[in-house]
């Protein structure tokens, strides 16, 4: 994820930097941040940034032009990602909607969980814009996690993990309930403990089937000759 955080105060501008690390685990191309001291200094470099911004936090009283001001020019630059506005007072609230902000934040008052609340609704716009997501919570931890990312969910003792890129993540829910769920979505049963994505599938035999990343999985000989069949 690809993040600009504009506040012309340098604590309120880590403390942002802070609340994104603790939810890093969450995104599935990692986090890069980008700060501005202004809303001057940020829309000028805009045009000139090459990576694509997904989120921008924005303070609304700020020397030069308020936050309100560089989200509509954001706008009218095409920006389409999320905004977040960050200040230390309601009254511009309304005005900040307007130009389609995730969320409203108060300044000193925002606690870790409601940061975290905003990130997992920004997650899930962001995977119906891209595509179709997943949601799985586990422990007081939430991932949404875009299908197609998925190479194939493992079920041992219970506790099922899913791997996707370069992550992992466990959680509780049966299998079977997962295929069902995913039903239509490319994905297929191959053995009693394995859900697959079948688009990360080079080579299947009776006995395992081989992802495109060199992962092995074994394979239940009734489930592979269901597959054929299909």
């Amino acid at each position: 994820m690809n993040a600009i955080i504009c506040d012309d105060n340098a604590r309120e501008r880590e403390w942002c930097y802070k609340e994104l690390l603790k939810n890093k685990g969450s995104f599935e191309d990692g986090l890069e941040v980008l700060e501005y001291e202004s809303g001057n200094e940020l829309l000028f470099k805009y045009p000139d940034l090459e990576i694509g911004i997904d989120i921008v936090f924005l303070d609304i009283m700020m020397p030069g032009p308020d936050g309100i001001t560089v989200a509509k020019k954001l706008r009218e630059m095409n920006y389409g990602g999320e905004i977040v506005f960050f200040t230390g007072t309601i009254d511009y609230a309304v005005n900040g909607y307007d130009y389609e902000a995730l969320a409203y934040l108060i300044k000193g008052k925002t606690s870790s969980e409601r940061f975290s609340e905003v990130i997992r609704h920004f997650l899930i716009r962001k995977g119906e814009r891209s595509g179709e997501v997943v949601i799985l919570r586990c422990a007081g931890e939430t991932r949404v996690i875009n299908l197609s990312a998925i190479k194939y969910f493992e079920v041992y003792k219970r506790l099922t993990t899913v791997y996707y890129g370069d992550s992992k993540f466990s959680f509780y829910s049966p299998l079977a309930k997962l295929s069902e769920e995913l039903e239509g979505k490319n994905f297929v049963r191959i053995h009693r403990a394995y859900l697959v994505n079948a688009d990360y599938i080079s080579k299947k035999t009776m006995r395992d089937v081989t992802l495109r990343d060199g992962t092995v999985l074994p394979a239940g000989r009734n489930y592979i000759k269901k597959i054929k069949e299909d």
